[in-house]
């Protein structure tokens, strides 16, 4: 949460394509659309003999209010390079923290009105307000505990433990937490790769924040996160 702090990841890709999955919530007149949406990266799909990606990204300035929220620590990000397109056409993002009962931090997406696959009004995208997303990543609790944001949620968080890897070449303890997300059921007759489920094991170091996620689309590799530079 320290303004100015950056964090310069490689991503590889494969075996399988990686996937991606977000709820995002239109205001509309006085009720919200939520809208779930799962998709690929086209930047991958797109050159198949390209497999390793970087992303960069750091703190820029305090933010009182994170988009809809207004928690009591919150930042909001900069981007200064995603060649894979991890946060696609986000128009703004913010880390949101609340410490009052259990430690939770979220990302706070922001989708501008006019960007594809967002709902229209009456006057077309004249006067709408933006999008936004909320995604619990990280929270205090003992290990087993499972947390899902809204009443039936297909993304859960589960904190896995306190673990030693020395593989990631970071020594100390590391907090390990694995995102889950349902396969779309709704597709009863022939879904497909889109509609699969996917898990993202990640890793926190303390004083570096992430240093390595991995995700896996039913039981395969699809992409490696690993922090190089911070």
């Amino acid at each position: 949460m320290t303004l100015g702090t950056k964090w310069i990841y490689k991503i590889d890709v494969g075996p399988a394509e990686p996937l991606y999955f977000e709820e995002v919530s239109w205001p509309l007149g006085n009720k919200h659309a939520v809208y779930a949406t799962r998709g690929r990266y086209f930047r991958a799909a797109g050159d198949e003999k390209r497999t390793s990606f970087s992303l960069e990204m750091k703190i820029k300035q305090p933010a009182t209010k994170q988009g809809p929220l207004e928690y009591p620590r919150g930042v909001e990000l900069e981007i200064l390079k995603d060649e894979l397109g991890i946060f696609g056409e986000a128009r703004q993002l913010y880390w949101a923290v609340a410490n009052s009962g259990r430690y939770m931090a979220h990302l706070v997406v922001m989708h501008s009105p006019e960007e594809p696959g967002a709902p229209t009004g009456p006057w077309g995208h004249w006067g709408s307000e933006d999008g936004y997303s909320v995604r619990l990543l990280f929270f205090g609790e003992r290990p087993g505990v499972q947390i899902g944001l809204g009443k039936d949620p297909m993304d859960k968080l589960l904190l896995e433990g306190v673990v030693q890897h020395p593989s990631f070449s970071t020594r100390g303890p590391l907090l390990h937490f694995r995102r889950s997300v349902e396969p779309n059921t709704k597709i009863k007759e022939s879904p497909g790769y889109l509609d699969s489920g996917f898990t993202e094991d990640v890793w926190f170091a303390k004083g570096k924040g992430l240093i390595r996620l991995e995700q896996k689309v039913e039981g395969k590799t699809s992409m490696v996160w690993t922090l190089v530079e911070n």
